[in-house]
């Protein structure tokens, strides 16, 4: 059916105005904005209610959305497949053979150049040192190795994976250096690369084309999603990112549950766990898949897989026992302490008002990737909806339901756009939103081509176009500045890059190094007799490079936000009771407002009982009165 006949441009029309119309009422749309006296930030000195973008976010997708479901049903009465009771079809096969093996092996190949061969790798000034999001997870690294805490010693924005990986990485090669510790961020993205090879396999036996064009939309679709990711860190934001290693090892076995049906328990068991440790590590993608593997057992209760609901319960329960049993209760709960600390005030701390659909596009310089990232929300799920209710050719009723879960994790994942939204945190938010989009229109390009091409004649063109493909894109012009010298000499720069000094990291990134190295002796004198540092700045990663552990667990102060927490750190201000304090430094300032500014609790308390002990080269320090 043409996509242009009377019907779909009612329905399109229907859905086109009300996304105009939610525009046009995007600012009008606010939520109650309760003053805030103990803290500052950017929505607290905009008063802007923080929960106000996922509201506008809620209706500018849902109502288009429910008024194509609505027109659909209403109009196209005998195409609908709405109450899903078609029947279920599982493959007892992939689509592995000679062929494919020989393609995988190419894209390996691919991945494999495309790091080892870059000569911008293994360079301590590639990416420059950062002394936030650096500070992220070195100074949290030091504070294991020094205090032998985890969560207890270092509350993280992240979670887990903020000292988890480093502790790795500083165990395994002995070094506790930059270099050893910045590398497992290439070691990641290295192995979301692989994984997206797998991830690409499971979706393309999603695909019900023939035998030849799967293996022309797998290699399409894993090149695809190979080039969303990128190995700039730590802001890690293409639109696949090393965080997101969890969401595709979680999707690999959650496709395999539907496409399969057969070994249920170990296949829950891979599920559960994988969620599990995703929240351990990331706090966001933790609570995504929890939240979809709850719903997922409800979908199991319908299907009255009461013994496998019980299973996947009872494992949850199983691996937090462990990990008490591990850790003990102080870690267990430091864990949900700062897991609370995130969730309850995260937005309120780094929130930024998303950019007025259309609107804000030439005026905000995000504002036309906002637009685009909510476009492709509507598209996605309308691609979805096409494809599964409104459809003549139904899909099985398991991938159906597969794809409406994926979906569901497209919609809540788009959260990090709307805490944070500004370009990085949009683009983040957009892998599973393209992935949806790339699988349908591939799959229509390719079985259109199928149906009108595919005869004995061209059969060995399709048989052959999967390796031009890989000769066209191996001979792209992203490597004109990759060597096979650099192949043969990584392992030499690997080894040197994690045995450089800090000193090669800072001349390459701070503005004034020298300043910084000033400051670092000074700081070193006067604190000798300390046994900690106490930074109440942005520059946080100011411990590891002064090489004491932080002296609160809020190393990153200007996450303590929220009341309790700002009450919690002046507790432990209390009991520490340092004798000097990193007032002020010229590193990076979030959204141009200082911490003392932001934790106005905590500052009153220093304020009246420290004073100022020296200021020079935008360096501030404050001394116990």
């Amino acid at each position: 059916m043409s996509l242009f006949n009377k019907n779909n441009l009612l329905i399109y029309s229907t859905v086109l105005v009300s996304i105009f119309f939610l525009a046009l009422l995007w600012d009008s749309i606010s939520l109650p904005f309760k003053d805030v006296s103990h803290a500052s930030s950017y929505i607290i000195n905009k008063k802007i209610n923080p929960h106000t973008d996922t509201l506008r976010y809620c209706l500018f997708v849902g109502i288009p959305l429910f008024l194509y479901i609505l027109t659909s049903f209403l109009i196209k009465t005998e195409q609908n497949n709405f109450t899903l009771n078609d029947a279920n079809n599982y493959e007892s096969y992939g689509f592995i053979n000679s062929k494919v093996l020989i393609i995988i092996n190419i894209l390996i190949l691919f991945i494999l150049f495309d790091f080892f061969g870059s000569p911008h790798n293994f360079k301590a000034s590639s990416p420059q040192l950062d002394g936030l999001h650096d500070g992220d997870y070195l100074t949290p690294v030091l504070n294991f190795f020094e205090t032998g805490g985890l969560w207890s010693s270092s509350a993280t924005v992240h979670g887990g994976a903020d000292f988890i990986y480093p502790i790795l990485l500083w165990k395994l090669t002995g070094l506790k250096t930059i270099g050893s510790a910045k590398i497992f961020f290439s070691i990641l993205i290295l192995l979301v690369k692989f994984l997206s090879v797998i991830l690409a396999y499971q979706i393309t036996r999603m695909t019900l084309l023939g035998k030849n064009t799967k293996v022309i939309f797998f290699t399409i679709f894993a090149f695809f999603l190979i080039s969303l990711s990128h190995y700039n860190a730590p802001i890690n934001y293409s639109v696949i990112s090393y965080r997101d290693i969890f969401t595709i090892i979680f999707l690999i076995f959650f496709i395999e549950i539907f496409l399969k049906n057969k070994k249920l328990f170990q296949l829950h068991f891979a599920i559960t766990f994988i969620a599990f440790i995703a929240l351990l590590f990331h706090f966001d993608i933790g609570v995504y898949l929890y939240t979809l593997l709850i719903l997922y057992t409800f979908y199991l209760l319908t299907l009255k897989q009461f013994h496998q609901f019980l299973y996947i319960y009872f494992l949850i329960g199983i691996f937090w026992a462990i990990f008490i049993y591990t850790f003990g209760t102080n870690e267990f709960y430091s864990f949900f302490d700062n897991f609370y600390l995130i969730v309850s005030s995260m937005d309120l701390a780094h929130g930024y008002s998303y950019p007025t659909p259309f609107f804000s596009i030439g005026e905000d310089k995000d504002g036309a990737r906002a637009t685009k990232g909510l476009l492709f929300q509507i598209f996605a799920g309308i691609l979805i909806l096409k494809n599964t209710i409104f459809s003549k050719n139904n899909l099985p009723k398991n991938y159906k339901v597969l794809l409406f879960f994926i979906f569901f994790l497209c919609l809540i994942s788009y959260k990090n756009a709307l805490g944070r939204s500004e370009a990085y945190h949009i683009r983040m938010s957009t892998d599973i939103q393209l992935l949806i989009i790339c699988f349908f229109l591939l799959k229509s390009f390719l079985k259109v081509l199928e149906k009108k091409i595919l005869n004995k004649k061209t059969i060995l063109l399709f048989n052959i176009f999967p390796f031009i493909l890989c000769l066209i894109l191996f001979v792209d012009k992203s490597f004109d500045d990759k060597d096979i010298k650099n192949v043969f000499s990584s392992k030499d720069r690997l080894i040197s890059y994690v045995k450089f000094e800090d000193e090669d990291f800072i001349k390459t990134a701070y503005s004034n190094p020298t300043n910084l190295r000033k400051f670092l002796k000074k700081y070193n004198e006067l604190n000798k007799n300390e046994n900690c540092i106490q930074n109440f700045t942005a520059d946080i990663i100011l411990p590891y490079l002064l090489k004491k552990p932080s002296c609160t667990k809020y190393f990153s102060s200007w996450l303590a936000l929220s009341k309790k927490a700002q009450l919690k750190y002046i507790a432990t201000l209390k009991v520490k009771s340092p004798k000097y304090i990193i007032y002020e430094s010229p590193g990076f300032i979030i959204d141009k407002i200082p911490t003392h500014e932001r934790l106005i609790l905590v500052n009153s308390y220093i304020i009246d009982n420290y004073s100022i002990y020296e200021t020079f080269n935008d360096y501030s320090i404050l001394i116990k009165k």
